[in-house]
């Protein structure tokens, strides 16, 4: 149990006990609007000083899960960025399951942590129940691009190289470059499927220029398309 005060910075801890004694005694004198409230309130201050953990789990406690969904959207690209997908996960597995299929961008987080994990089947099953939520919804073009993303994937493993590439190529272009590990995999895959369709000088110079473009962004992935190749 951890309080902050705003003078100094200084931070205190308290024991756990003392903790629930005053969320006691809280309870005492208080109904249960004005608690949520308390929770809604510590998760935002939570999210303010970027300790997302801690505020999903008060935006639980508030009963808000369309705070705490909004608190995993606006914070998954970060913990992906650093291959952290496993976080994400875990924030993914604190929301009911039918309120998860009513948000794309929650089925899109869904889809890359069960990639991460080679649960193919998984990914095809979150990415087909996302094209009906976006034709309800206007513009969602990077979401189609992530949706691209994992079917062109898809088809690579099931030996259709036209269609993936077709499909690959067109995520390229619709997923921001502000997006480094969406656009990473996309380059992964492409090299991976380019070669495989038998044109490996291609293959070599679209990483070359990937890599180029977008420096050490997300290197690693580029680099073992390369590897692949080469090899």
């Amino acid at each position: 149990f951890i309080v902050s005060l705003d003078n100094g910075g200084r931070w205190y801890r308290y024991h756990h006990l003392f903790q629930y004694l005053l969320q006691r005694e809280l309870s005492r004198v208080a109904d249960t609007h004005v608690i949520a409230e308390c929770h809604l309130r510590a998760s935002q201050w939570f999210e303010s000083r970027d300790l997302p953990d801690e505020a999903i789990k008060h935006a639980l406690l508030a009963g808000d899960e369309e705070y705490a969904a909004g608190i995993i959207e606006r914070h998954s690209d970060k913990v992906l960025e650093i291959d952290q997908w496993h976080v994400l996960d875990e924030w993914l597995r604190q929301l009911p399951p039918e309120f998860v299929k009513k948000r794309p961008k929650l089925l899109l987080m869904q889809a890359w942590a069960a990639s991460y994990q080679q649960q193919l089947e998984r990914v095809e099953e979150l990415v087909q129940l996302i094209p009906p939520l976006l034709e309800k919804q206007q513009g969602g073009d990077e979401y189609w691009g992530e949706v691209d993303l994992f079917r062109g994937t898809q088809s690579l493993w099931n030996g259709n190289f036209e269609e993936s590439i077709r499909r690959l190529t067109r995520a390229q272009g619709r997923i921001s470059e502000s997006r480094h590990h969406a656009l990473a995999e996309v380059d992964l895959y492409l090299g991976i499927v380019t070669y495989m369709d038998g044109r490996k000088h291609d293959a070599i110079r679209m990483m070359d220029h990937q890599m180029r473009r977008h420096g050490v962004q997300q290197l690693a992935r580029r680099f073992g398309t390369l590897a692949f190749v080469h090899a």
